[in-house]
């Protein structure tokens, strides 16, 4: 069983008295009604209604714990209650109620904690999420609030400062918090406010290559940095085209140098591949300590 309630508060007003207009909550009826009752005393013509700003959505049903939350809207009451209705007709458990309680953020500070750690990119994850924490007003949102509009602003607003692949990025973060915490936690807005959203479109491709002496230049900046596998690890880049990450997981039992070749067991699709490795780049991973 399952009800919409107007819990808004009570207003008492008078046409063109202003300041004989008082507002009660929503439990103080009674006091409502005896000031309306004082006013036509006095002579007044006063109203007494309802304001609809407070909508409290009460569900009871066996086998799921009771449910009770508040919203400022008809509308956003009857979608919770609606998506509410459907996930327990299939036997799912979503925490709407939670969610008008706890902000993005306070989710995000969550997954940075008991979640990010545990990934590959985890450090990387965590950074995003810690920047989005201290930049973005709109994580400040209680979960119930979040909207695809705030969302869209966000995604506009970024594309004015950087590129579209890093704003990308920043909402595949946004994202993974938002379905680990329904998936996981249970506590999820009544709508995913991701539906619709208008992701930043880019092309990807690198078709960047060093010209003239570029790369006479950027060996020898390597070599003055007081890092001495700088200038190893930029050799090997130019001469086999492996990713950083893969360059640095490099490890001595997966090269075998009489074939000349890198087994990587996990690259970045997932899968993974051997890499060829030309003489260049023989001497020099032989040079290494």
């Amino acid at each position: 069983m399952a009800i919409i309630t107007n819990r808004s508060p009570w207003l008492v007003s008078v046409a063109r008295r202003p300041e004989l207009t008082s507002e009660f909550p929503f439990k103080q009826l009674p006091q409502a009604q005896a000031y309306l009752a004082s006013l036509e005393a006095s002579g007044h013509n006063p109203k007494l209604e309802q304001l609809a700003n407070a909508f409290q959505v009460r569900a009871r049903d066996k086998g799921f714990p009771v449910f009770c939350a508040s919203f400022t809207t008809r509308e956003e009451a009857e979608k919770t209650l609606k998506q509410l209705e459907a996930n327990r007709a299939l036997s799912i458990f979503r925490d709407f109620a939670a969610a008008t309680k706890v902000t993005l953020a306070e989710l995000m500070q969550r997954y940075i904690e008991e979640v990010a750690h545990r990934h590959k990119g985890g450090g990387i994850e965590a950074g995003r999420l810690r920047k989005l924490i201290r930049t973005e007003d709109f994580v400040d949102k209680p979960l119930a609030s979040l909207s695809t509009e705030d969302l869209q602003d966000f995604v506009y607003a970024r594309l004015e400062e950087v590129e579209p692949a890093t704003v990308d990025r920043e909402v595949d973060v946004i994202s993974q918090v938002l379905n680990y915490s329904a998936k996981v936690w249970k506590i999820a807005p009544s709508e995913n406010p991701l539906e619709g959203l208008q992701r930043p479109r880019y092309f990807n491709e690198r078709s960047r290559r060093l010209r003239g002496d570029e790369e006479e230049r950027l060996l020898a900046a390597a070599r003055a940095d007081e890092n001495p596998y700088v200038e190893p690890l930029i050799i090997l880049a130019l001469a086999t085209a492996m990713r950083r990450g893969e360059l640095l997981g490099l490890q001595w039992k997966n090269i075998d140098f009489a074939r000349r070749s890198a087994f990587l067991p996990e690259t970045k699709n997932g899968r993974s591949r051997s890499v060829p490795l030309p003489m260049q780049a023989v001497v020099v991973l032989q040079a290494l300590p």
